[in-house]
């Protein structure tokens, strides 16, 4: 039963309003403790998601370089080929003098000189008119 003076009841009630209060405290460490797990949760997917982008970045960018690559090479072999160096001399007008391996002796390797072009030749109606100076006043 309840005293008449009350004692009891207040006594329950301060204890229900500890009870209460180390609750709503608990309640409040946990979702601190959650807020923080979820923080680091989220740090961890950024991470991954530089790390996934930045390797994706690098294969894109070793498939780019194999394929300019083979793009090189297949340009290459559409090429005509080049003439080797063990082919034959290109053709002179001078017949080439024989000799016996013993007399051959290196010769310098001179470019051939270009001819300087020719003035165009004019007909005489088609002649450019003479300079005539300007006269002079006295």
């Amino acid at each position: 039963m309840i005293p008449p003076n009350g004692e009891t009841n207040e006594t329950l009630y301060e204890q229900v309003l500890d009870f209460a209060r180390k609750e709503i405290e608990d309640a409040s460490s946990q979702m601190e403790e959650l807020r923080r797990a979820l923080h680091v949760v989220e740090a961890r997917v950024e991470a991954a998601k530089s790390v996934y982008e930045s390797v994706a970045a690098r294969l894109n960018l070793e498939d780019e370089m194999e394929d300019e690559a083979r793009l090189d090479v297949t340009q290459l072999s559409n090429l005509p080929p080049m003439p080797s160096q063990s082919a034959a001399p290109p053709a002179s007008d001078e017949p080439a003098p024989t000799q016996t391996p013993a007399q051959a002796t290196p010769k310098p390797i001179v470019p051939p000189v270009a001819k300087e072009p020719e003035p165009p030749l004019f007909a005489p109606e088609s002649a450019p008119p003479a300079f005539v100076a300007p006269p002079v006043a006295p």
